[in-house]
Order: structure tokens, then sequence, then C-alpha cells
């Protein structure tokens, strides 16, 4: 839409100068044009209207003049030069990848068959859902192993108490006392046993509470649940499937943030600090993250003579695919500059680089010699001082001005 509001800007000042009265002036010649005109795109319509005069000299440079609402409607940015500060960056290439401190692998602790199964790929679960059912003879030996040491603890509990009190009275030994008493806590040693085994087993307290010897389906059903909440990227398991310990049901992940792993070569390491400040882009360079230096490799890999420095960036919205690769800038120190202003602020004329500085008379071109750069911002080495209001945004326009004024003055000359 810029390019053709510029070709259109500049076409229809050229029909206008063409249509106007040349007349020839000894040394200065003034132009005056008012533009009006519209166009239409995408039936969207938009009416360009503006002043511009410029001024000039054979012997003098050029000053372009607008109005306040010129500068207005051609959206025309101004600033003023001062001292800044660059930032150099260093490139580095990465890849995206899934935060392992957020990944979990579901697998049974007990040998078993698949009854149900209540997750499939690219779900999302919270921590706690039942994933599978299993039904499983080693489970089952182990709660009725459970339920009657939790019997035998209730029976000696109730028999100590009983002699207890019976000793209490003068009526049973002593002898009778202790030996109730240290049968008690062996029962309750061997349901503790037996606790910490179910346990083992991936059996919840509030599961072993339910546990009674008289349902034979609670001793054999076992509820595999989900660890940690997230999205379910892979799933290794089919409902009547024999499965044990050394089967991976299924792999959870939690996507909303991820590690982006840069390759940092051996000439770069000592620039990489963990906390630096790192821009991160996608292959396309559509979007961007940022984030900080979290970690930095302490060997580097002998094959590929590279570290690893990580960074953890928030993925909340999906964007970031673990496996993707990407590029990074790592923000390095910052250089303090005399004067520093946009790089869209500087424009080329015949080889030359200009900036448009505001004076008095109105827009003047002013030659500038530039250094060291960085992404945003260029130095000024001369031709501007501190202080200075130039034009930081759509100077082309201006520049533009600049080439049909002087097609102009030549086809006066002829």
């Amino acid at each position: 839409m810029l390019i053709q509001f510029r070709s259109y800007l500049l076409v229809l000042a050229s029909m206008l100068a063409m249509a106007s009265t040349a007349v020839g002036q000894t040394d200065t010649i003034a132009t005056q044009r008012t533009i009006t005109g519209s166009f239409s795109e995408s039936g969207v319509s938009i009416v360009i209207a503006g002043s511009l005069e410029h001024s000039h000299d054979h012997d003098e440079e050029q000053v372009i003049r607008l109005t306040p609402a010129d500068i207005s409607d051609f959206d025309i940015g101004l600033g003023t030069a001062k001292s800044q500060s660059l930032s150099s960056s260093i490139h580095l290439n990465g890849e995206v990848l899934l935060d392992q401190n957020r990944v979990a692998h579901v697998v049974p602790r007990v040998r078993g068959n698949v009854r149900n199964v209540f997750a499939s790929l690219g779900d999302r679960v919270s921590q706690g859902d039942v994933l599978v059912t299993i039904e499983s003879q080693q489970l089952a030996d182990a709660k009725a192993g459970y339920v009657a040491a939790r019997e035998r603890a209730q029976l000696a509990e109730r028999n100590f108490d009983r002699f207890r009190l019976l000793w209490e009275e003068r009526i049973s030994s002593e002898q009778e006392y202790f030996e109730a008493r240290n049968a008690s806590l062996e029962a309750d040693i061997k349901l503790t046993a037996a606790e910490q085994k179910l346990i083992a087993l991936d059996v919840t307290l509030q599961d072993l509470k339910n546990i009674s010897s008289d349902n034979g389906q609670s001793l054999t059903h076992l509820k595999i649940k989900a660890p940690i909440g997230g999205e379910v990227i892979e799933r290794h398991v089919t409902r009547g499937e024999f499965i044990g310990p050394d089967t991976t049901l299924f792999i959870i992940a939690d996507i909303s943030n991820v590690w982006i792993d840069l390759t940092v070569y051996e000439d770069q390491i000592p620039l990489i600090r963990k906390g630096q400040k790192v821009t991160i882009y996608n292959s396309g360079n559509t979007y961007s993250a940022v984030g900080t230096i979290s970690y930095i490799s302490p060997i580097v890999d002998p094959n590929t003579r590279t570290a690893t420095a990580r960074t953890i960036v928030d993925n909340s919205t999906g964007s970031w695919k673990p496996g993707t690769f990407i590029d990074a800038a790592v923000s390095s120190d910052r250089t303090p500059v005399g004067i520093a202003i946009p790089k869209q602020a500087v424009q080329s004329i015949s080889g030359e680089q200009i900036v448009f500085v505001r004076t008095a008379e109105g827009f003047k071109p002013v030659l500038v010699r530039t250094g060291r750069v960085d992404d945003k911002n260029v130095e000024i080495i001369s031709g501007l001082n501190v202080g200075q209001t130039f034009v930081t945004r759509n100077a082309f326009l201006l520049k533009s001005e600049i080439g049909r004024a002087g097609l102009e003055h030549a086809g006066h000359a002829h």
C-alpha cells in the first residue's frame, strides 16, 4: 500500500508539473504544488491531499517545506538527535525442544491385561486423570496379602487389649501380657510392609481403604493415572494388550514452556553468559519470543566442536513446536555512541547517505557519515549534531520529492 502511495504521489506530481506553465527566473525557481487525488485497492478508497513546496538555487541545497497538516497526513515522524547505546548481537541457530522437567512417561508397575483405555493421542489431561485400567494377578496377590495382614493386625490388637485388661486386674500373667503386645507390634509391622508394597505398585492410600476381601474385582483392578497435566504426545497401548513395567503406555508433555537449545561455536563461547537476553525467531521470521540464557553446557562436543546454550520461553499459545529449527540473536554488551538514529531515517541519494534535518526554512537533506549499527539504530559519525530535529519515519517521501524536483529542474534547463 505504501509503495503504491509513493508511486501515485510521484506520477501525480509529474503530471501536474507538466501541466503547469514553466516560468524561467534568473537565480531561483519556486514551485508550489497542491496534490489531491484518490485511488482504490481491494475496495478501500484512499484520498491523498497535501501541499508540498520546495525551492532551490542552482548553487544551493534544496529545502522541502511541509505544513503541519502535510506532516500529519504523510505520517512524517520526527525525533531529536541524541547520544545512545548500540547493542551488538550474536546470531545463533537452535532447536525447539520439550522441557524435560515437564515430560512424564506413563509406565505400569505391575503386569496385567489392559481392560480400558481412556486417553488418545493429542488429548489434554490433568494430573490424576485415569488413563488406563488393567487387571493384574500380581496386584491381586499383593492386595490379598494386604487384606490378610490387616485382619491379623486387627485381631492381634484386640487380643492385646484383652490381655492388657486381664493383666491390670491381675487375672493373667505379665508374660502373657508381653506376648500379646509383641504379637500386636509384629502384626502392625507386617501390615505396614503390605501397605508399602501396594503403594510401590501404584495403589493410592484411598484405594487401600476401599480394598475388601469379599470384593474380588477390587483386588485385580488397577487405575493408572496421569502423573502430570499436559498433552498426550505418544500412545503405545491398546485394549486387551498384556503390559508390564517394561512397557511405556503414554508420554505426556506440558508444552506451556519449551526449551530453546542454541548451538554455540568455540569462538562464540566467551561471548555467551548466563542471564543474557536472547530473541528467538521462527524459521519464517513471522513471530518471535524473548528469553534469557539459563544454561550453558560445561563441555564442548568433541565431534561438532560446539557447546549448548539454553533458554526457556513461554509457549502458552502453542506457536513453538518442539523439533522445529529457529534463529536467535543474543544481546551482547551495549556500546555508547555520540549519536545514534533509526536505520530508516538514513536515505541514499546518488550513492551518498543523507538525513532530513528540520530547519527554520523547512526540511533540509544533510550529508552524514555512518558508523556502527545494531538491529534498529545506526551511529552517526558526522553531519548531525545533538539536539537537531530530524525525520525518523517515512523519510523516503522527502527523498522522492527531491528526485521529482531534480527531474523538473532538468526539464526547465532544456
